[in-house]
């Protein structure tokens, strides 16, 4: 996994993947700003990133 994340590995966007989105996300995947929603999680999660 790590090798992956590392390369940035994106795989192909197959009719499960958009049902779990749909299923998941409250407003549709593609209209999420994912840089402001990146700071909206629990304090735990923001301390444990930065270590």
């Amino acid at each position: 996994m790590s090798y992956l994340y590392g390369k940035r590995f994106v795989g192909p966007i197959t009719p499960l993947i958009s049902q779990l989105r749909e299923e998941l996300y409250l407003q549709p995947y593609d209209t999420i700003n994912w840089n402001r929603m990146r700071r909206v999680c629990a304090k735990v999660t923001m301390i444990s990133s930065y270590n």
